[in-house]
C-alpha cells in the first residue's frame, strides 16, 4: 500500500506543490479580506484545489500505461482501488491542515468575523469533496479517464445534490428553528458523506475485479 501511495505521490507531485501554492496564495488573501462570504469561500478553497492530485492520478496512470501494467503486479485488485480512496483522504487531510492553519494563524493578528461560519462551512467543503470522490472513482474505473470532463461534472452535480438532500432531510425532521441547526447539518453532511464514501469503495472495487486487464 505504502509504494502504491508513493506512485501516486511522484506522479502528481508537480501538480501538488502547484495546489499547496496556489490554496495558501488564495486562502490568505480570502482571510485577509475579512469579510463573512470570503471567509466561507476560504473554508472551501483549500478542499477543492488540494483534491485534484487525486483525480489527476487515474489520467497519469492511464497516459502511462501504467493502469495495465498493474494488472501484472502481485497486488489485489482491492488494493489498488483502496490506495485510490486513502490517496483522496490523504490529500483532504492536507487540505484541512492548510484551511485551519491559516484560519488560525490569521486570527492572532486580525480579528475573525466568525469561527462558527468557518468551522460550518469548511465541514460543508469536506462532505461535498468526498460525495464528488464517492462518484467520480467508480465512475471512472467503468467509462475511463476518457469521459473525465463529464464524470467531472457530474461528480461536483452529485456533491451539491447530496448538500441539499441532506439539508431537505434536517428541515423536514429537525426544523430550521432547532438549536445549533447549522452545526447539526455541517455534521451530518460529513457523516452521510462518509457512509457513502465507503460504499462507493465497495463498488469501485466490485467494478475493478470485474474488469478486464
Amino acid at each position: 500500500m505504502r509504494g502504491l501511495l508513493l506512485n501516486h505521490y511522484y506522479s502528481t507531485d508537480k501538480s501538488i506543490r502547484n495546489a499547496l501554492l496556489l490554496t495558501v496564495f488564495v486562502s490568505l488573501g480570502l482571510h485577509l479580506a475579512q469579510q463573512s462570504i470570503a471567509l466561507r469561500a476560504a473554508a472551501f478553497v483549500p478542499f477543492i484545489l488540494m483534491i485534484q492530485p487525486a483525480f489527476e492520478v487515474l489520467k497519469h496512470d492511464a497516459m502511462s500505461g501504467w493502469n495495465k501494467f498493474v494488472f501484472t503486479l502481485p497486488l489485489r485488485r482491492s488494493q489498488l482501488v483502496r490506495s485510490h480512496y486513502i490517496w483522496l483522504l490523504l490529500l483532504l487531510a492536507t487540505g484541512t491542515l492548510i484551511a485551519y492553519g491559516l484560519f488560525f494563524g490569521t486570527t492572532f493578528f486580525i480579528d475573525s468575523p466568525s469561527a462558527d461560519t468557518f468551522y460550518n462551512f469548511s465541514l460543508r467543503a469536506i462532505g461535498i469533496v468526498l460525495c464528488m470522490g464517492a462518484l467520480s472513482y467508480p465512475l471512472t474505473f467503468w467509462w475511463g479517464t476518457e469521459k473525465s470532463d463529464q464524470i467531472t461534472l457530474m461528480s461536483v452535480g452529485f456533491g451539491l445534490g447530496m448538500f441539499f438532500l441532506v439539508s431537505m432531510g434536517l428541515l423536514l425532521f429537525v426544523g430550521a428553528d432547532a438549536p445549533s441547526y447549522d452545526r447539526i447539518f455541517s455534521i451530518s453532511l460529513v457523516a452521510v458523506s462518509l457512509l457513502v464514501y465507503l460504499l462507493s469503495y465497495g463498488i469501485s472495487v466490485w467494478i475493478y475485479k470485474n474488469k478486464e486487464g
